[in-house]
């Protein structure tokens, strides 16, 4: 039997947790207990190793290719998470001993992430209590902290903590080393680029103690893609400790940063930090509390009424994971198919986002939407590049994307196929092509829902065109049935290959170029400035008598006499299951 993943206390729609430690499902927590803010995003891995366990922390936009053969994805960046305790000569670690009061919990509400335990093994009893946060406030900045208490007799501790720099993408290394130092005896930093796409990264990290004066010694310890503080202390029976760590990370393309030179970032990351441990760890998490409710909270309060209050907790759910993802800050990104949870899907943006998340955005925090299309519109390059590509015309979107300009990244190859043994050829960036007039769909309901003219005339109308002129050119004859058709493609459910007249496809396209043929009639009318413009750059005179010739004629699947829409031409020929 499936163990429950989370638990919930009553009438508490905010919290998420987990009572009870095992490390069979760490992975899972791990996804569902992420933090982040749009800009940074972390796996909520515990702070000491577990085997199964998959540390990953991701920066938005920073794409890079491992090598030629392989497609661009996120990198996984050196981590700041993990913090060996060494207690009396052991490795801190639940699979041993006896643990009790234990507590792992998300609070949605302000991105809180609190574990605490109470641990007894051999000679050692004692109480832990972690908290962490990645900022609302400050995208660039992550928090934790660890409080101990000694319950037992007077105990020896070893901490290293710094930053991890040997971790890959499930395999591949994305950095080249770069310089390690220590700033002033208290900050470490570590600087690395992305191998192909020459990004630079910069990540500082500080520790802060309750009372220094228990810190017998530290040693700073420098290795291959590492660097680590150790510090050893003693806690005497019934003392406790409390131990900050606060890090930053910031990049070459950073469009809050003044200077993009890896001094400058140094620099800066450095100054943040020293005046963020003197705010202290407690006034930098009620900041990303304030402004988890007055970004998103407090002006859109969304409420369920119902008897059962897990209704409201599975909105504020989805509500928490939408905003630690969307990039927010640049339009030059946008959400992937995971998020920044893992890496799924590579951290690439499919049509997902325009179809099931752009609404929310849309229908409530509409300049984040306008970024999320921006992107697309950004991404018209790409586009135009896999249309000629296919030997079409106009727009034919990426199945997968990453930065806008890059057009197509889905993988050719997939996983091995449970019959044949065989890697599996991923069809869907060849022939899965309703995303076009899924971008289509957003950009028109972003129009219609914020009558935002601006962005309409300079940038809405035109994916609605160059998406609409893509259709008209991908659209075939068929002579015996005098109607247009769209043939050899990949359906919604992304299973069935190679079909003819997909239902979804079809249909979708047809809406495209139905709403391309209104916004040519009506701006022509009431607008000719734009207009102009967008005719001439488009040839618009000319598809749009392409439109009104095949519109009539382009094949909608009707349904059956049983009321079945059949999903493609061969759906209901296929072997029925029982």
């Amino acid at each position: 039997m499936m163990k429950t993943l989370m638990e919930y206390q009553q009438n508490q729609p905010w919290i998420i947790k987990e009572n009870s430690f095992d490390n069979n499902f760490l992975s899972k927590c791990e996804s569902v207990f992420a933090l982040g803010n749009g800009y940074l995003g972390v796996r909520s891995a515990f702070e000491e190793n577990y085997i199964g366990e998959k540390r990953d922390m991701f920066v938005s936009g920073t794409f890079d290719r491992f090598d030629k053969s392989e497609v661009t994805e996120l990198p996984n960046v050196p981590d700041f998470i993990q913090m060996e305790f060494v207690i009396n000569g052991r490795n801190l670690d639940l699979n041993l001993g006896e643990i009790t009061q234990y507590s792992f919990s998300l609070n949605l509400k302000t991105g809180q992430l609190i574990r605490h335990f109470i641990w007894k093994f051999a000679d050692i009893h004692l109480e832990f209590n972690f908290r962490r946060f990645v900022s609302f406030d400050d995208l660039h900045l992550l928090g934790q902290e660890v409080t101990i208490r000694n319950l037992g007799a007077d105990t020896s501790f070893q901490l290293k903590s710094g930053i991890d720099g040997q971790l890959t993408n499930s395999g591949s290394q994305h950095f080249a080393e770069g310089t390690k130092d220590q700033e002033k005896n208290r900050i470490l930093q570590m600087v690395s680029t992305t191998a192909q796409s020459r990004i630079d990264f910069v990540q500082s990290t500080i520790h802060d103690f309750s009372d220094r004066s228990l810190i017998d010694k530290t040693r700073i310890e420098i290795s291959r893609r590492q660097i680590h503080k150790l510090y050893w202390f003693h806690l005497k029976s019934n003392r406790s400790i409390k131990i900050s760590k606060l890090s930053n990370v910031y990049t070459s393309i950073d469009r809050d940063l003044n200077q993009k030179t890896v001094e400058y970032m140094i620099s800066v990351s450095a100054n943040v930090l020293n005046f963020d441990v003197q705010k202290g760890f407690d006034y930098l998490l009620k900041k990303s509390a304030l402004a988890w409710e007055e970004k998103v909270w407090r002006d859109f309060p969304i409420e369920i009424k119902s008897i059962d209050f897990t209704d409201q907790l599975v909105l504020n759910f989805a509500r928490y994971h939408l905003h630690i993802m969307v990039p927010k800050h640049d339009g030059r990104m946008s959400i992937a198919a995971k998020g920044l949870s893992g890496e799924g899907y590579k951290g690439h943006t499919a049509w997902d986002t325009d179809i099931f998340m752009l609404p929310y955005f849309t229908m409530t925090y509409p300049e984040i939407a306008r970024k999320l299309l921006t992107y697309r519109y950004l991404g018209l390059s790409g586009a135009h590049k896999k249309a000629a590509l296919n030997h079409y015309q106009g727009a034919q979107y990426p199945w997968e994307s990453a930065w806008p300009s890059n057009g197509e990244v889905a993988p050719v190859w997939g996983a091995a196929d449970i019959v044949t043994g065989k890697p599996t050829k991923i069809w869907s960036g060849f022939i899965e092509q309703h995303i076009s007039s899924d971008v289509a769909f957003g950009v028109k309901q972003y129009i219609d829902a914020t009558s935002d003219l601006r962005f309409a005339k300079f940038e809405g109308y035109e994916m609605i065109f160059d998406t609409a002129k893509f259709w008209v050119s991908r659209l075939e004859y068929n002579a015996v049935k005098d109607r247009y058709e769209i043939n050899n493609v990949v359906g919604p459910d992304e299973y069935k290959e190679h079909v003819n007249n997909n239902a979804f496809t079809n249909y979708s396209a047809a809406w495209n170029i139905s709403t391309a043929i209104k916004v040519y009639e009506k701006i022509k009318q009431q607008d000719s400035k734009s207009f102009d413009r967008l005719n001439k750059k488009l040839g618009l005179d000319k598809t749009y008598r392409q439109w009104k010739e095949k519109l009539p004629k382009l094949y909608l699947p009707k349904a059956n006499k049983d009321k079945i829409l059949p999903q493609d031409d061969s759906y209901l020929s296929k072997k029925f299951w029982i």
